[in-house]
């Protein structure tokens, strides 16, 4: 059973439930059993976040068929957030195929600065006063009503994607025996070289703008949305709300899922 309520005010839709959803991947040869915490989509801002506690179960399969599991396997694991994270955890993340760099936030060289934009529109819908004078003579200047108000309505900042390489070590540190810490500034941009974003996901709204030089790696953004992050050896995040994903991270769901134990081949990476 779920339990489904939606938020009108807040524009949000939370799904809990205390069964087990039960999914079967027969791409990558695996009955799912997730026992679903908490799901919320906002359909203001297209944000979705979900928690749980996924188990995997092997689907029966011939030998034929189970290479073609191994191979998917392969492929879901490589490049995603918990191949990162175990990578950065052992010090790898460049040996790995990732490169991390940082998407900085700056003014909108579009848009006027804030003073000046509401300054402005105050005085083209000043309305006349006791004396029947209007600061601007005339019927209000529509079309520059409309020119203030788009600025009004412009982002403050824009994205840059700075090519400066962050190093890892300046990034991640221990925070006790069993998990380490990332804590930065603005958000990281990772990489992934050893793989080329495909033609479909191309097309889709989580692809992410970079310079005409970058390469089409794989790449994702990851923001922080509290301190810092603590995640395991595994690769496992340990309060998953302390990210949240843009670009191939965000496309990648329960579908491209594996164990957190899952071992990938040797040198299959390479």
């Amino acid at each position: 059973v779920l339990n489904v309520d939606f938020d009108i005010t807040k524009s949000t839709l939370t799904v809990t439930t205390t069964e087990f959803l039960v999914v079967e991947n027969k791409a990558l040869g695996y009955r799912l059993k997730y026992m679903l915490d908490h799901f919320e989509y906002n359909s203001r801002t297209h944000i979705i976040y979900y928690s749980g506690h996924p188990f995997f179960e092997e689907l029966k399969a011939s030998p034929a068929k189970k290479k073609k599991y191994i191979s998917a396997r392969e492929i879901a694991y490589h490049g995603s957030s918990q191949h990162f994270f175990r990578s950065l955890y052992a010090g790898k993340s460049k040996e790995e195929g990732f490169i991390i760099n940082k998407m900085l936030k700056i003014p909108n060289p579009n848009r006027y600065p804030e003073y000046v934009i509401n300054s402005t529109l105050e005085k083209i819908r000043t309305l006349p006063g006791k004396t029947g004078v209007r600061i601007t003579a005339g019927k209000i200047d529509t079309a520059l009503l409309n020119f203030w108000t788009k600025q009004q309505e412009m982002p403050r900042t824009i994205d840059k994607f700075s090519r400066g390489e962050v190093l890892p070590d300046t990034l991640v540190h221990y925070f006790d025996d069993n998990l380490k810490y990332l804590s930065y500034t603005d958000a990281l941009i990772i990489q992934y070289t050893k793989e080329k974003e495909s033609l479909a996901y191309s097309k889709t709204g989580f692809w992410i703008f970079r310079p005409l030089d970058v390469p089409e790696n794989e790449i994702s953004v990851a923001n922080l949305t509290s301190p810092g992050v603590r995640f395991y050896e595994n690769g496992g995040i340990h309060d998953s709300r302390s990210l949240l994903y843009e670009g191939f991270w965000a496309y990648e769901k329960v579908a491209d899922m594996v164990p957190m134990d899952y071992v990938p081949l040797p040198h299959s990476n390479q």
